[in-house]
């Protein structure tokens, strides 16, 4: 939880995003496919609305990927800004 307020308030991501999950709350870890399911159960998500999903750990973005989440793999914040900048 101290990570996901840091990233969500002190970084301020609740400027640019509705929603952050966050694993805690799940009940689930990335990769496992349960992480992903209950995060779709938790957005309320049918699978054909586009989910983006950033991760600095490349087998979380296969996991993502592999539930068919649009994920990329960053390497710090400033990454994540760049990659999110050209979408």
């Amino acid at each position: 939880p101290v990570r996901a307020k840091y990233l969500w308030e002190d970084l301020a991501l609740s400027d640019h995003f509705d929603f952050m999950i966050v694993s805690c709350h799940l009940g689930a870890t990335k990769p496992q496919p349960d992480y992903f399911q209950k995060a779709d159960v938790a957005l309320n998500r049918t699978h054909t609305q586009p989910i983006l999903f950033l991760d600095d750990l490349k087998e979380n973005i296969i996991g993502a990927r592999s539930h068919g989440w649009i994920a990329h793999h960053v390497k710090n914040s400033d990454h994540a800004i760049e990659v999110l900048s050209s979408l």
